[in-house]
């Protein structure tokens, strides 16, 4: 004898396979993220849980998140999707930190910079100025980033008790 399957089950299925082409259209640029939202909206998902949706799976496309405060936004769209209390993370925020994992990486790039220039260098004493003319100016570069890195890491967390601890 044959089954049919439930209606619920299958509209549920259809509903899931119909967001994932939403997302895919956002993705791909078809639609922009409003109006995938608008659309997922109509499906009768509520305005937050749209939003998650969006923003989780085309974030994902895209490669993870780069910095933990993109992560810390991801987590209070999920609690604000499931009618948890959420505190949205400012874009203020988010620019911070990506400027920390910026700067972050060209010290290290800079770092590697001059241990490479070293390695070519020749093992006398004292070495010709001419011949330790780029370590140096790496060295400045790598001494002038060190110390932007560390204004900038004051700032973020700066905003980091403006989010924790304010209104």
């Amino acid at each position: 004898e044959k089954t049919k399957p439930e209606k619920g089950a299958r509209v549920a299925a259809e509903k899931d396979l119909t967001v994932t082409d939403i997302i895919m259209g956002v993705k791909k640029g078809i639609i922009s993220r409003e109006e995938g939202v608008e659309l997922i909206e109509d499906l009768g998902y509520d305005r937050e849980e749209a939003e998650f949706k969006v923003d989780v799976r085309v974030s994902a496309a895209a490669g993870s998140p780069e910095t933990f405060e993109e992560f810390r936004d991801l987590t209070q769209k999920w609690r604000a999707a499931v009618g948890m209390p959420s505190k949205p993370v400012t874009e203020e925020l988010k620019a911070a930190a990506a400027e920390v994992v910026r700067l972050t990486r060209e010290v290290a790039s800079l770092k590697e910079a001059i241990k490479a220039e070293e390695a070519t260098l020749i093992d006398i004493e004292p070495l010709p100025e001419a011949a330790t003319k780029k370590r140096d100016e790496l060295r400045v570069a790598l001494h002038r980033a060190e110390a932007e890195l560390n204004r900038v890491k004051t700032e973020y967390d700066s905003l980091v008790a403006q989010w924790r601890y304010g209104e």
